[in-house]
């Protein structure tokens, strides 16, 4: 993949609000993230008349799992429509039966060999690394070795670490390796990394807390909010997008009540993932208020992680309400 060229800069730094974009994790229901989000995209392009890729109305996106996977993208200035085609061409494979351990070998190994991801990553970001972002990105991973969250940024925290030639496949590995499903994954810099989903599946509030931590204004050239009061809350923006609520959660609920590890190994993320992008979601509507936003739609069946065959229905899931169109407009579209 080649790098998009910059948009033209649109942002008024006098009356923009500081924009954040979180994306949760969800395995294939990322593909709900995305449909969304091309709604987003488009809405905003016809509301202010000027046609720009997502990623370039943000100041920071934040992702987790395959929501890192899509920041990332996002982060090049990639189309939303890119993106759904990187996933409706590579998930049935990624989550297919030619990865898949099946018998003895799956209560030993990961359900899936990462062959196909890996494929995937590397044919869609090459060897892009995080110098060559366009919006500022942070995405998730889990350290193995001693349970630590580990965050992969763009470099607007001065003084930080930070590996300008830390590349994008293999962040996005590293993000949605998620136990049971897929091994751990090491980069050049950091071994044994596992799915950010296990600390914070919604990073909502992770976005906020980012944001406090710019060292400089955003690519767009606004400043960003030093501390959480009522000035802060005049001046941030945050659109958190989910994978979709469950109806009813994607196993028997019966065989967890008293199961052992054979039982909860396989639904062990569905439990985790659910309960954590709730629980995130009432901590910051309550901190937030008004600048704060949640997309993410009641799914009308339970569907799991790895569930492809339910891609398609998942695209009637994703229209905007008014709520939605009310936040975009007040305060993402303003420039």
């Amino acid at each position: 993949m080649n790098p998009v060229p910059p948009p033209t800069p649109h942002a008024d730094p006098a009356t923009s609000l500081f924009s954040v974009l979180t994306l949760d994790g969800g395995g294939a229901r990322g593909y709900l993230t995305l449909k969304i989000l091309e709604r987003v995209e488009g809405y905003l392009n016809m509301l202010t008349g000027v046609v720009l890729p997502l990623g370039a109305r943000f100041d920071l996106i934040c992702g987790t799992s395959t929501g890192g996977i899509i920041a990332l993208a996002l982060a090049l200035g990639q189309p939303v429509s890119e993106i759904s085609a990187l996933y409706e061409a590579h998930l049935p494979r990624i989550f297919g039966s030619a990865m898949r351990r099946f018998g003895w070998m799956g209560n030993f190994r990961p359900r899936y060999r990462s062959d196909a991801l890996r494929e995937a990553m590397q044919a869609f970001f090459g060897d892009l690394t995080l110098a060559e972002v366009q919006t500022d990105v942070c995405v998730t991973a889990v350290s193995l070795i001693n349970a630590r969250p580990h965050l992969f940024r763009s470099d607007y925290v001065k003084p930080g670490v930070w590996h300008d030639d830390d590349r994008l496949a293999e962040l996005a590995l590293a993000t949605s390796a998620a136990p049971t499903f897929f091994a751990a994954h090491s980069t050049e810099h950091l071994t044994d990394l596992v799915d950010g989903g296990l600390y914070a599946n919604n990073p909502a509030l992770l976005g906020v807390v980012e944001a406090f931590r710019f060292g400089r204004p955003s690519r767009r050239g606004i400043a960003p909010p030093y501390d959480l009061g009522a000035t802060c809350l005049e001046q941030l923006a945050v659109l958190s997008v989910g994978t979709g609520e469950q109806c009813a959660m994607p196993y028997d609920p019966d065989r967890l009540r008293s199961g052992g590890r054979l039982a909860w190994g396989a639904h062990f993320h569905n439990v985790v993932n659910e309960s954590q992008s709730q629980y995130i979601n009432l901590l910051a509507a309550g901190l937030l208020g008004s600048a704060y936003h949640r997309v993410n739609p009641h799914l009308d069946f339970p569907m799991a992680m790895d569930e492809v065959r339910r891609l398609p229905a998942l695209k009637n899931l994703a229209d905007l309400s008014e709520q939605d169109e009310e936040f975009l407009r007040t305060r993402i579209a303003a420039f």
